[in-house]
């Protein structure tokens, strides 16, 4: 039988004594975590360089014992060292991991959470002030951390290590927003004179910080659809709100994610119409693609006050919103913003509506008129992105970071048709160069967001 040297017997039996979870010791090189340089911590880092029994990926930082980046005999002879008590193991000085931080909050205070070597000091900048504290026998930190109000807060985590050497920075971004969105009622106007017996209500709702994580309009506490756009120009439609006779108080409050609001209120009025009248027929409210025509025309009617149909009525059809175009056939190259047309026998008039270049909801409106008829009559569309045609870089370029740290920003692109993000489309960033890492490896995959962005973090390489 095969007998094994004196060495590996040692080996054999102490490590078996070795805890196979992610270690956290206090100091570098004491890989059985006793607290004091041994005979077996020379065994375990011996037996790691031979490819005889590897450490755990969260312990092998901690046999790089002379700090210059990696695990080599040069290592070995320092723990010796240790051993012979001609020299200290030092204090570990890793850059800290940091629980997840949400990108947005409203309270002033982040709890700050995370993981370090025992008994090393934690110190945050960026804050509204200066903030330290000490990891507990398990690594673990909780620092309270005072945001500054209402902006973005690229806050700076660090270990501070033996002689006060400050570990690689690890950057935590994250944004105070204590503010209430911002909201317009575009359509209709303040205190205008309608005739229908429902509307559309329909504006912008926008948020400079948060609004890219969502946001929520009711209006009179029936919920709106809204395309956030990239957060500071979003658009909201609510179809369908009842109107009696008379006045109409019409309230609109928008909320972000964090519950920060903002209300606003218009007055409709709502009369009989006497005499001829014009009404919508058909195609109000489709939905399209941005720089499409919709597919159905926009038709209008005009009648007399006894629904006789009125023929040969000029009708004028306008852009009032976005920058589409009017076409009299659906096969006409010819278009403009506005166009004119003659009713039919049945008192008809219609055009085809090309949509504008910015997708949104009710955000494409068209006024029609007609000299001697009460009224305006508008028709309303909401227009998506058109697919993917071109990325931008958005933040994160040409920054400078320590060596194996993490710059401030994030690496962000926009995924665009040219005007609009586009949602759901895969980007992947490769790092090509330097020995940076994204996620711990060489390149990760994210899809791009509501508003059209993607981004990843990097780590600089060594």
């Amino acid at each position: 039988m095969r007998r094994l040297s004196p060495w590996r017997w040692i080996a054999a039996v102490l490590i078996a004594a070795v805890p196979c979870v992610d270690a956290r010791p206090a100091r570098l090189g004491d890989l059985d975590e006793d607290g004091v340089a041994s005979v077996l911590d020379i065994v375990l880092l011996n037996e790691h360089l031979q490819f005889r029994s590897r450490l755990s990926s969260a312990l092998e930082p901690y046999a790089d014992v002379n700090q210059d980046g990696h695990v080599t005999r040069e290592d070995l002879v320092a723990l010796g060292d240790a051993v012979l008590e001609l020299g200290e193991l030092p204090l570990p000085n890793f850059t800290p991991e940091v629980d997840y931080v949400p990108p947005s909050r409203s309270d002033a205070q982040l709890l700050l959470t995370g993981l370090a070597a025992p008994g090393q000091e934690i110190i945050v900048e960026g804050a509204a002030e200066f903030v330290a504290g000490i990891a507990d026998v398990d690594g673990r930190f909780e620092l309270h951390v005072p945001l500054r109000p209402n902006r973005v807060n690229n806050l700076l985590v660090s270990a501070v290590g033996e002689g006060d050497r400050f570990s690689a920075p690890r950057s935590v971004r994250v944004t105070h927003d204590a503010q209430p969105p911002v909201l317009h009622i575009d359509f209709p106007e303040d205190g205008s004179i309608v005739h229908d017996a429902e509307t559309v209500i329909a504006g912008r709702v926008g948020d400079t910080l948060s609004g890219y994580l969502g946001l929520e309009v009711s209006v009179n506490g029936d919920p709106a659809e809204v395309i956030v756009g990239i957060g500071q120009n979003g658009t909201y439609e609510r179809r369908g709100v009842p109107l009696s006779l008379g006045r109409n108080r019409i309230d609109v409050v928008a909320r972000d994610t964090h519950g920060n609001r903002m209300e606003k209120s218009i007055l409709l009025y709502r009369t009989p119409i006497i005499g001829p009248k014009m009404e919508v027929f058909s195609g109000n409210l489709q939905d399209g693609t941005v720089h499409q025509r919709l597919a159905e025309p926009a038709i209008v009617r005009v009648r007399q006050e006894d629904g006789t149909p009125i023929v040969g009525k000029l009708v004028q059809f306008r852009i009032d919103r976005s920058d589409g175009n009017l076409a009299l056939a659906p096969d006409s190259s010819s278009e403009s913003n506005w166009a004119q047309v003659m009713t039919d026998a049945e008192g008809l008039a219609r055009v085809w509506w090309r949509l504008g270049a910015d997708a949104g909801c009710g955000n494409n409106r068209l006024e029609v008129t007609s000299h001697g008829v009460a009224g305006n009559v508008f028709f309303c569309a909401s227009a998506s992105p058109a697919p993917a045609r071109q990325i931008n870089i958005a933040t994160g370029n040409n920054q400078r970071a320590e060596v194996g740290g993490y710059p401030l920003e994030p690496l962000r692109v926009w995924v665009s048709d040219a005007c609009n993000g586009v949602q759901d489309v895969p980007v992947r960033f490769v790092v090509e160069s330097g020995g940076g890492k994204i996620a711990g490896a060489d390149g990760a995959v994210v899809y791009t967001s509501v508003t059209g962005h993607a981004g990843v973090r990097l780590q600089l390489g060594p």
